[in-house]
């Protein structure tokens, strides 16, 4: 997962294929995982399945947490795939989601308060509106979100190509 994520973050690698020692890798030697041909970024990372899910009709989500380092430091941002249902609005199941945080034993956190609702979604001239409580701002010194909260909601919502180009007035 590390592996085809770090690579296909880069335009022109589309798919990963794994080869030890000139041949192909067709699992994955301990939980013998098929890996078939290669993979790509719909496989997922750090996979999780939302509550009360069909996975017969269960899309993957990518969500950006963040983690601690052990050793002091800087945080760090963690994709997560999750699974969730295939109906409503894909948008909104991202944010809500994003908000609701890790599942529970994760050692990764939410920058977004648990309590912070999702008032409303729009696309405006192409542009992609997202109305939300003061929640997501009650901490800030200047009323704006932090960059942690504003990264995470920008990476979650790209990775479904849902949101092309985004900037800090979309919180406005």
């Amino acid at each position: 997962e590390a592996l085809t994520w770090s690579l296909t973050q880069f335009p022109a690698i589309k798919k990963v294929s794994i080869r030890v020692e000139g041949k192909p890798l067709d699992q994955l030697p301990k939980q013998k995982t098929p890996i078939g041909s290669g993979r790509d970024r719909k496989d997922g990372i750090n996979l999780e399945i939302a509550e009360n899910i069909n996975m017969q009709n269960a899309v993957p989500i990518t969500l950006y947490f963040r983690g601690e380092p052990s050793m002091g430091g800087a945080s760090y941002e963690v994709p997560v795939t999750r699974m969730v249902g295939n109906e409503g609005d894909i948008v909104k199941q991202t944010l809500a989601q994003l908000i609701s945080g890790p599942q529970g034993g994760s050692q990764l956190y939410s920058s977004i308060l648990p309590d912070t609702k999702v008032l409303g979604v729009s696309q405006n001239g192409g542009k992609l509106v997202v109305n939300f409580s003061e929640e997501l701002i009650r901490f800030s010194e200047n009323a704006t979100p932090s960059n942690e909260v504003v990264q995470a909601i920008r990476r979650s919502l790209k990775e479904k190509n849902e949101v092309k180009e985004m900037s800090y007035r979309d919180w406005e």
